[in-house]
């Protein structure tokens, strides 16, 4: 619906649909922002390490993608080369949903 409505302006909404991605966000933050981010990291590997590992695991790759992985599809997207997409959901897996 959003791409019917944009193509005629020339705008394209593709999307990016995100799976299991290795590594974490760099970001500059204050020492508040480190302690709250400490914590939710140390709440993550007490309690979902195992189903990130289990998604993973169902991966064809059996892996997590990694950011470059990733990146290289939004840097595709935001070039000449993706000028006839628009209004696609760039499912960014070793498996199709």
């Amino acid at each position: 619906m959003l791409a019917r409505h944009e193509a005629p302006a020339g705008l394209q909404p593709p999307l990016r649909a995100r799976g299991s991605v290795a590594g974490e966000a760099r970001v500059r933050s204050s020492p508040e922002d480190e302690q709250f981010r400490r914590r939710i990291r140390e709440w993550l590997t007490e309690n979902l390490t195992g189903r990130f590992a289990e998604l993973a695991g169902q991966e064809a790759f059996r892996r997590a993608a990694e950011p470059w992985e990733v990146a290289s599809v939004i840097v595709f997207l935001a070039s000449d080369y993706a000028s006839y997409l628009t209004g696609e959901v760039i499912s960014v897996s070793s498996q199709h949903p």
